[in-house]
């Protein structure tokens, strides 16, 4: 059995899972929910992948945390398919330094960039989304070779001073308050929210209630945008910025419900 662990906001990374999951045979999807318990687990499989999003050109914090989870990994062939807008900074050796701390290591990984779906970084994105799926797409159908093949690859970094100039002073502050889960804070609701509920049924942290008969968010939130972005009303906004409102065209809603 082949197994991927995987974090999604928006689809995209559920997306490039799924793509690996319908080309190689007997290959299950498990959802990173770092919150649903602290147990102790055991990583088994003979292809085991890692895939998720890059948060302010580090793992999130969600992953982080998940990892802590691994008791150890016994695997034929390791990846990772890292998604992001563009800045990936040196997250996937990040990501196999705690992965040789479970006695695993990866044999492959891969940068994979995708639409953004964050609000103020999606401002400079200037290609569209159909032109970066495109792409997307044609160096998926090289990736899923390499995985079937069970093919070693050198783990490659965004541009090293840029990446870290940016991580060090534009990043610091917001990664520090994903630390704290108080990214949410940006978050409030104008009056055409209906309290439909589900941005309560979508959150992947469980970070939203309706308790109080008005959404309210927790302060564990994983920085995925993906109630924003799922709000059938849009009522949600983040802050001052805003983009138009992104779903990977490829997922559909329920597969985003089920957590």
């Amino acid at each position: 059995m082949n197994r991927i662990y995987y974090f999604t906001g928006t689809g995209n990374s559920l997306y490039i899972a799924k793509i690996i999951q319908q080309s190689i045979e007997y290959t299950e999807l498990i959802f990173i929910d770092a919150l649903s318990s602290k147990d102790k687990i055991e990583i088994k499989g003979d292809r085991v992948g890692f895939i998720f999003p890059v948060y302010f050109a580090k793992l999130p914090v969600v992953v982080q945390e998940f990892m802590e989870r691994i008791d150890s990994i016994q695997a034929n062939y390791t990846f990772s398919i890292i998604t992001g807008g563009g800045l990936f900074g040196s997250v996937l050796k990040e990501l196999n330094k705690k992965l040789v701390k479970k006695n695993g290591e990866l044999d492959a990984g891969f940068l994979v960039k995708m639409p953004s779906n964050h609000p103020k970084i999606a401002q400079l994105q200037k290609q569209p989304t159909n032109e970066i799926l495109a792409v997307a797409n044609s160096q998926m159908k090289k990736i899923t070779i390499v995985v079937e093949h069970k093919e070693s690859n050198k783990l490659v970094t965004s541009p090293i001073v840029i990446g870290e100039l940016i991580t060090k002073f534009a990043f610091k502050k917001p990664y520090m308050q994903s630390q704290l889960g108080e990214l949410d804070r940006v978050f409030s609701v104008d009056k055409a929210c209906d309290t439909c509920g589900i941005c309560v049924m979508c959150c992947p942290m469980n970070n939203i209630s309706l308790d109080k008969g008005y959404v309210e968010w927790l302060h564990h939130c994983a920085n995925c945008a993906r109630c924003y972005h799922i709000c059938p009303q849009s009522a949600i906004q983040f802050g001052s910025n805003s983009m138009e409102r992104y779903i990977n065209p490829l997922i559909k809603i329920e597969e985003l419900t089920h957590h």
